[in-house]
């Protein structure tokens, strides 16, 4: 939307900021575990799963069932947050081990298996550069990220789903990357995609010299979602040092605390 490159020029403040997230697992304190029963040509399967109907179906379609065959159960869900989204490898492989032993089979994965089995956030880098005016209104935002997925899977780890319902900025660019490697696959986890992609962008406007900018100057979203101008009063109690960028772009003072947190992010 608009020309944020032309834009650059043009813009009196602007910044700069790459951020990467290294992988994110799902790891509660209680392992994944998965109690399958065969009671002729009925399966049922006690596992702790967001999604009992297409663990249910998916099942079915495995063993070759009628899916009134196959029987989930979940009691508690206990931690998920996407972890148990999904039909994971260990489910199959429960049931196959009782149908082939005759007997009913629980199988509880290891510490060490939770960090390959059971999904994680993949790891991203991303890239935002804004431009505003000394009056704080934002003429250009751009927010670029790549992401690690596995050779085989589609997953899509969406950093930039919010970006253009943040702010009215005229001048908008949201681009992304894929990096195929040969690692498991990536899953949802609690915010897919959003979380990453608001901490970069919200971490972004510390750039911005608060002093500068006047309340009028931000332009919000639908009345009474969301307020900026709230935001913009807690980082004024907050801030330490201001932070100036030439026409180069050039920091020209970092505040020590953000310094050392974007130290620790990339």
């Amino acid at each position: 939307m608009g020309d944020p490159r032309r834009r650059a020029v043009d813009r009196a403040l602007q910044a700069r900021l790459y951020v990467r997230h290294p992988n994110e697992t799902h790891n509660p304190l209680e392992t994944h575990a998965a109690t399958a029963i065969w009671d002729g040509p009925n399966l049922t399967l006690y596992e702790s799963a967001q999604g009992v109907v297409n663990l249910r179906g998916v099942l079915a379609q495995m063993f070759g069932l009628p899916v009134e065959n196959v029987r989930v159960v979940t009691k508690f869900v206990g931690s998920g947050f996407g972890g148990k989204l999904f039909p994971w490898t260990h489910c199959p492989l429960a049931a196959a081990a009782a149908r082939q032993v005759g007997s009913p089979v629980r199988l509880v994965l290891s510490r060490k298996m939770m960090f390959h089995t059971v999904g994680h956030r993949p790891r991203t880098q991303q890239r935002v550069r804004i431009g505003a005016t000394r009056e704080g209104k934002l003429v250009s935002l751009r927010h670029d990220y790549i992401y690690q997925t596995s050779m085989l899977d589609a997953h899509h780890e969406d950093c930039g789903e919010a970006t253009p319902f943040h702010y009215s900025v005229p001048n908008l660019r949201v681009t992304f990357g894929r990096a195929k490697r040969n690692i498991g696959a990536g899953a949802d986890m609690r915010g897919p995609g959003a979380v990453p992609g608001l901490y970069v962008l919200m971490t972004s406007e510390v750039f911005i010299p608060l002093n500068d900018i006047a309340t009028e100057g931000y332009e919000c979203g639908p009345p009474g979602e969301y307020d900026e101008r709230l935001e913009m009063v807690v980082c004024e109690e907050h801030k330490t040092e201001l932070v100036d960028f030439n026409a180069a772009g050039s920091p020209k003072g970092v505040a020590a605390s953000t310094r050392r947190q974007l130290s620790r992010a990339a």
